[in-house]
């Protein structure tokens, strides 16, 4: 089993399987922290492999090779969702520490199974998303945590889109079951509010498709036709255990949209901004005693407003260390995807479905986490 260094400040040792197009952004941010050193990175497309370990100083291997290797002591798995079990308990089983792009597992056996084997070997895991670490989101909670807009009493996210045809490289798994618009938006927007107000306890939803098939306009599949075997619009409604409840839109189905992708509704005033799948603003906010009904725009005190995939990496390094949980840890991501099952079940037996998992309310980053984290190695 691999051991990492917690006995000392030498940065954890990272690798990376699946080099697509998330890969760069992970290795932009991850680059900036200094508990972090990248040693491999793998894909089925060696090309790939070699062009992301060249850019952080890394060796190209193989997936075979990152889960066996002995200098490693974390994986980060950005496999395809559909892949994303398997390669996960691949690398629990090696000994190695996980953070896996979002959802963890696309059923709850799956999740299950990733659970009991980092239980059973004592190992980290951490999930995406992580962007309620970033600055946009940041500032919503310390907004609702001064009072600024009273005490929330509701809330509504549309995660809104035409459809993952339009940019996605190979979209296909997205139309089919395990894919869909819920188990792609819907970990953002319950992350987000779960992370802002506290655990849901119980889901409604009703699901919908419009087409039947799709036509790929992106490189390098354009002109392919893609087959739809799942629903690609959903509407929930998410009831949480402090007792307040709000909408949750997921779509595929919307190739016009407008207004707020997220709303938190006070007794004394409203917030609006801060899109669930991305770490900045704006972020705007008005309390009802104002005469000019006039939104206010926040000012962004934390940092990390910029696109910062791989902030939970960060985070969960430093509680490799100290011991903590992890803010996008396994805990996380075991209630959103009982949230997103609960949802997906209550869309087709048509009942109210109850949440039996609970996660807290993780603490805020301190306003001055950027130097924090570099200097964890130091």
């Amino acid at each position: 089993m691999c051991v990492s260094p917690t006995e000392n400040h030498a940065p954890i040792r990272i690798a990376i399987i699946g080099c697509g197009h998330v890969c760069p952004v992970y290795l932009r941010t991850a680059m900036q922290f200094d508990c972090l050193k990248f040693i491999a990175c793998a894909d089925i497309i060696p090309e790939r492999a070699v062009a992301m370990a060249a850019m952080c100083g890394a060796r190209a291997a193989t997936v075979e090779e990152v889960i066996n290797a002995p200098d490693v002591d974390l994986v980060v798995n950005l496999t395809p969702i559909t892949e994303h079990h398997a390669i996960s308990c691949a690398i629990l089983t090696a000994g190695k520490h996980l953070y896996s792009e979002k959802p963890l597992a696309s059923t709850e056996v799956q999740l299950a199974e990733i659970i009991a084997l980092s239980a059973d070997r004592g190992l980290q895991v951490g999930a995406a998303p992580d962007t309620f670490l970033g600055a946009g989101l940041q500032t919503v909670r310390a907004l609702i945590d001064s009072g600024a807009i009273g005490r929330p009493v509701g809330f509504a996210v549309h995660m809104l889109s035409r459809g993952n045809e339009t940019w996605h490289p190979a979209p296909h798994f997205m139309y089919r079951p395990g894919g869909g618009p819920l188990m792609d938006f819907g970990p953002y927007a319950i992350t987000a509010i779960t992370a802002l107000l506290g655990p849901a306890a119980a889901v409604t939803a009703a699901a919908s498709q419009a087409f039947g098939q799709r036509t790929i306009t992106s490189e390098p599949l354009k002109g392919q036709k893609i087959k739809v075997t799942t629903p690609t619009h959903y509407t929930a409604l998410l009831e949480l255990e402090c007792g307040i409840h709000g909408s949750i839109i997921c779509s595929y189905d919307t190739p016009a949209n407008g207004g707020s992708p997220l709303e938190i509704f006070g007794t004394e005033g409203s917030i609006r901004g801060a899109n669930p799948s991305t770490f900045g603003g704006p972020i705007l906010w008005r309390r009802i005693e104002d005469a000019t009904n006039t939104w206010r725009e926040a000012e962004l005190k934390h940092g990390f407003a910029e696109n910062s995939r791989g902030l939970g990496l960060a985070d969960l390094a430093r509680c490799m260390r100290s011991g903590d949980a992890p803010r996008a840890g396994i805990a996380r991501a075991k209630h959103v995807m009982e949230v997103i099952h609960a949802a997906l079940n209550s869309a087709e037996c048509g009942r109210k479905m109850p949440v039996s998992t609970r996660v807290n309310r993780p603490h805020r980053l301190p306003a001055d986490a950027e130097q924090t984290f570099r200097l964890e190695a130091e």
